[in-house]
């Protein structure tokens, strides 16, 4: 077997080389995907990306083509994929590249992750530390469910303030804080591009994000209720709401990430018609090597 590797600082081209292989699980492969579309769709527009430094995009193939791919935008973790008949001998490869740079994680598949991790650990010899196990689901229909009382809305500049205070606990609660400086930025372009939905009723009580699309998907994330108003249905209501606008609006399927350690999130999205696409794993690497 003969791999060949490849690494680029262009994310058009880096798409292009990925998107054919990536395209076949498009939900699983969802993250990957659109972090690379919106760094190329920043590029385009000129706008100055969200990300504090330039990319990492590196791929090796074989004779059939694509059979592994690593993107990284730091300060995040690295996000891999990796066709599992050639797993090890491909993840060889990208570490081959990676492994002299600072890399704060990985996050993909779990078996990839861990195979990743295991290469990384036993170079660098620096403790790992398992952030967050999830599952992907995807959507194609809604499956009717009944309404709390209320409306979902876009967010305004008006519910700014709100919505930094939401977007700061749910980093707290659901990423560890890796967000960091970035919430208010971030929230004040997403309610600008109009990516920001809230479910009202008589207060806003609900906020879910749509983070970032595919060529055929959309992604859904930052759902968030306080604790005071939380068992009362709101954000059950405004993701069933959600997703099927965003069908009606010509996307093919929704997708979303839940926290494996809540099984009520879990519950709840396979009520409203998702289904469970693959498993995921973040890992961090904590080592001097990195500091």
């Amino acid at each position: 077997m003969i791999l060949k590797l490849f690494h680029t600082d262009q994310p058009a081209y880096f798409l292009e080389k990925i998107q054919p292989t990536l395209e076949r699980d498009e939900a699983a492969n969802g993250l990957m995907l659109g972090v690379c579309q919106q760094l190329v769709d920043d590029q385009k527009t000129g706008r100055p990306s969200e990300y504090l430094a330039a990319p990492k995009m590196v791929g090796v193939e074989d004779v059939q083509g694509l059979t592994a791919a690593a993107l990284m935008t730091p300060p995040y973790s690295l996000i891999l994929y990796c066709e599992p008949v050639q797993k090890i001998a491909s993840l060889k490869e990208l570490y081959n590249y990676l492994g002299s740079f600072p890399i704060p994680g990985v996050i993909g598949k779990n078996h990839v992750v861990e195979t990743f991790a295991g290469l990384w650990h036993d170079q660098h010899g620096e403790s790992l530390k398992i952030n967050r196990k999830g599952r992907i689901y995807q959507l194609t229909q809604v499956t009717p469910t009944p309404f709390n009382p209320g409306y979902m809305r876009l967010a305004s500049e008006l519910d700014f303030d709100l919505i930094v205070e939401w977007a700061r606990e749910f980093d707290r609660e659901a990423l560890g804080g890796e967000e960091g400086s970035l919430v208010s930025e971030r929230t004040m372009h997403r309610i600008q591009q109009k990516e920001i939905f809230l479910w009202e009723d008589g207060l806003v009580t609900a906020m879910a994000v749509r983070t970032r699309s595919t060529r055929h998907g959309a992604a859904i994330g930052y759902v968030y209720t306080p604790s005071a108003l939380r068992g009362r249905g709101y954000a059950s209501s405004l993701v069933s709401t959600l997703s099927q606008y965003l069908l009606n609006d010509g996307t093919s399927f929704c997708s979303l990430m839940t926290d494996l350690d809540n099984p009520v999130s879990n519950h709840i999205y396979q009520k409203i018609g998702y289904k469970p696409v693959c498993d995921i794993e973040e890992i961090y690497f904590q080592s001097e090597f990195m500091n």
